[in-house]
């Protein structure tokens, strides 16, 4: 077959257009820049006489644009809705196109221009793309708008997008008969240009579908080409898994498996939607194998015996959501009612997949709450009866009130435990034995006394926070009060500004400040991620360090109101005071924060000892990053050989390749249904949104920059949540907008503790849509985000 040559816009079109049949091209006019200069009055004319709607679109056409070695989309003008009829508009409109030529350097005198009609009644518009523009991938990337009714919403950045992903191997088609029409399109086009790698624009009204807009992806230099074959292969495994998973499991309720990205423990936050091997093992080792559901079974939830929090999907991190639906059932809880509970969580987690990263606050009952009337209602409506309902509430009255009341343990036990971790490890690092030997010593104590004691406290915090949050709903707490109450918790973020400024003002030494801090990392799991020790001048610039405060805010509950919330809680059954729970929930938030500050000490330092064990057997950083821990401690526990060195470098290999596939491979944030693998819409996350402040300003994507240019009065974008990121806060910034990130994860904490503006958890819909903006606002106030081009 003849390969199709790619022309300007309009001559692609033209040539296109006699050869589809599963599409409509619009009839067009073009003419190049000379012919306009030379002959104005006969082209405006001609345009006059050879449209018959009233509006028309006036795009670029330049010889440099959409060929197979340079798209340059975005760089020139389009001009839309153009009044056909209206000869000054019709000058304006074509200037200012041309003119966009000469911004972009020396214009030729043959770049196009091309006059379209606008299209009536569109139903539904978009753009596709043939492949995934970063990595390669066969997939169809469709972003479309199927509320505005325009043509150019998802182009120039507004409307109601969506996005469906689409694998171009699947054998199955999508139900959305619109969407259908769009892979019947890109069939055709694909195979009349022989080209996969596209870029296409089109329209859908009750005429049918139309093509306006076809250009090379021409950010794809070079595919893998095993990744199509490789990666169809993975997602035959994944759907494998999903099917032998899909059943009763002994020892835990619920009838089907689901599997979430961001539920409970929300991996894709901490380590990230494609970690490394290294990093992904450390997760489930020091957390969610077996220290999540113990921690648990410990405060009075049910104990699940041996099940993984969290599975490998093709390498991707998803939480079992059933296990972690099991975790959060009371003890007390009957096996009759417990599985009937578990099985309402999944289905309606299933109903409301927006929810997501917040089944603690918006699907599963973890705790008492003030105002239950409307949980019971819910429960009711789902067929559950009035002593099921009665046993619910009792069992989670009871749950609530020896979690408050220290029945199991207090907070100041697992904090001992927790502080004990830090005499250990100074032992275990001061000692003479080997690196490889203390990389599982401090493995050990990390899990005892740093995330076991860590995951009780995380679950208090939630309960103090469920609690005063449903005070907030219930309109006893405002909403005021509750943000003050938070931003006088005086945490260890506070605590590292106020370190930070003190090194700013010459009071401590850059040596002091690094003893304290210098473990953390943006990619607390990643190795090659480096420690504030590694890397302080890059992520802290002196005259940029925020200022502190004048004073720490004081804030306490009036006398009044606390007798108010004191009789709330006689009213509900609960076995405590008003000033027990706010001292409860004050200190469960700050004891998280320090918790997790002193585990990951431990985590720093045996990511550290891996690479310095590792190196002296010639592997590098990054190769060490491929590998799983258990390879590494395995690989120290026995003395060492040149096949044994050469099984690893292999592994490192294998596994440096399956990480290509794990990067490439799309999957939803939530997996219930095994065709999901296959084709999926991105559903919108809802925000998690710090404060009732608005702001605009210039974004700035840490993503993209991997240390701070400089970040002061910008909004930043970040993917993770991760502790790490703290350092940002000393830069004064404007707002923060993340990816991945729940309603109480650490950055949640750390903005309302500032009192800074702040979207926590977009998803990627929304945040893919607003790093394509120079500046933005965030109106937390009225819950938006929106692009200012």
């Amino acid at each position: 077959m003849v390969d199709f040559i790619f022309g300007t816009k309009a001559e692609t079109l033209k040539k296109i257009k006699p050869l589809v049949k599963e599409s409509l091209v619009l009839d067009h006019l073009s003419f190049s820049v000379t012919d306009w200069i030379n002959s104005k009055e006969e082209i405006i004319k001609e345009i006059i006489k050879f449209f018959d709607t009233d509006l028309i679109a006036i795009r670029s056409s330049s010889l440099n644009e959409d060929t197979l070695n340079s798209s340059q989309a975005g760089n020139y003008e389009t001009i839309l809705n153009v009044p056909k009829n209206d000869i000054h508009s019709i000058i304006k409109a074509v200037e200012k196109v041309k003119e966009s030529y000469t911004k972009k350097g020396q214009p030729d005198p043959n770049d196009q221009i091309l006059v379209q009609p606008m299209i009536k009644n569109v139903i539904l518009s978009g753009v596709v793309f043939t492949r995934c523009h970063n990595t390669g991938a066969p997939y169809l990337v469709i972003n479309y708008d199927d509320m505005s009714g325009k043509t150019y919403s998802v182009t120039g950045g507004s409307g109601n997008l969506k996005t469906f992903t689409y694998l171009k191997s699947s054998e199955k088609l999508p139900t959305n008969p619109h969407l259908n029409k769009v892979i019947k399109l890109v069939n055709e086009i694909e195979t009349i240009t022989n080209n996969d790698s596209l870029d296409i624009e089109f329209a859908i009204n009750d005429i049918g579908i139309f093509l306006l807009q076809i250009r090379p992806l021409t950010t794809l230099k070079q595919i893998d080409p095993f990744l199509d074959e490789n990666l169809k292969s993975t997602i035959k495994r994944i759907k494998e898994f999903i099917q032998t998973n899909d059943k009763k499991f002994p020892n835990l309720h619920g009838y089907k498996a689901i599997f979430g990205s961001m539920p409970d423990w929300n991996p894709a936050e901490i380590i990230g939607e494609s970690p490394k091997p290294l990093a992904f093992s450390l997760y489930r080792e020091l957390i969610t194998d077996s220290i999540w559901p113990l921690s648990r079974k410990k405060i009075g939830y049910k104990d699940v015996g041996y099940h993984p929090g969290v599975v490998s999907l093709g390498g991707k991190p998803y939480v079992d959501v059933r296990l972690s639906f099991n975790t959060f059932v009371p003890a007390s809880l009957s096996e009759t009612t417990s599985e009937k509970l578990v099985n309402f969580y999944i289905d309606k987690l299933i109903n409301n997949p927006k929810w997501h990263d917040k089944v603690e606050f918006k699907i599963a009952h973890t705790c008492y709450k003030f105002g239950f009337e409307k949980e019971e209602q819910e429960l009711q409506q789902n067929n559950f009866s009035p002593l099921q309902i009665k046993e619910i509430k009792d069992s989670l009255i009871e749950l609530t009130n020896k979690i408050v009341n220290n029945h199991h343990t207090s907070i100041d036990q697992e904090l001992e435990l927790n502080y004990s971790l830090g005499n250990r490890r100074e032992k275990i690092v001061n000692s003479d034995i080997e690196d490889d030997v203390k990389i599982s010593q401090l493995i050990h104590d990390c899990k005892y006394y740093g995330t076991l004691p860590f995951s009780k406290l995380a679950r208090f915090a939630f309960i103090g926070n469920i609690l005063l949050t449903s005070l907030v709903d219930k309109g006893v707490v405002t909403t005021d009060e509750k943000d003050l109450f938070f931003r006088s918790i005086r945490s260890v973020a506070t605590e590292f500004l106020e370190t930070l400024q003190e090194f700013k003002n010459n009071q401590i030494t850059k040596e002091d400040f690094l003893k304290k801090f210098g473990h953390l990392r943006p990619g607390t799991y990643d190795l090659c991620s480096k420690t504030y020790n590694e890397n302080f001048d890059e992520y802290f610039i002196i005259t940029s360090i925020k200022e502190k405060n004048e004073q720490q805010i004081q804030f306490d509950f009036s006398i009044e109101k606390k007798t108010i919330i004191d009789n709330e809680i006689k009213k509900e059954g609960l076995d405590f005071s008003a000033d027990q729970f706010l001292e409860f929930t004050r200190k469960a938030l700050i004891a998280r924060e320090r918790s997790k500050f002193e585990f990951t000490k431990n985590l720093s330092l045996v990511l550290d000892y891996c690479h310095k064990f590792m190196s002296k057997h010639g592997f590098s950083k990054e190769d060490v990053t491929f590998l799983e821990i258990n390879d590494i401690i395995l690989f120290s526990h026995k003395s060492k050989s040149i096949n044994e060195i050469e099984e690893l470098k292999n592994k490192i290999k294998k596994s440096m390749t399956n990480y290509q596939i794990t990067k490439a491979l799309r999957l939803p944030p939530l997996i219930y249904l095994d065709r999901s693998t296959e084709y999926f819409h991105q559903f919108d996350s809802q925000p998690n949104y710090i404060t009732n402040k608005s702001i605009t300003g210039k974004i700035i994507n840490l993503s993209e920059h991997k240390t701070t240019e400089d970040i002061k009065n910008k909004i930043v974008l970040i993917t993770n949540a991760d502790p790490g990121y703290d350092w940002i806060f000393g830069h004064n910034i404007k707002g923060l907008i993340t990816k991945y990130g729940g309603v109480a994860s650490h950055m949640s904490i750390r903005c309302a503790e500032f009192g800074l503006p702040a979207a926590i958890g977009c998803g990627e819909t929304i945040f893919e849509h607003i790093r394509k903006f120079e500046n933005i606002e965030l109106n937390c106030g009225t819950n938006q985000i929106k692009g200012i081009s």
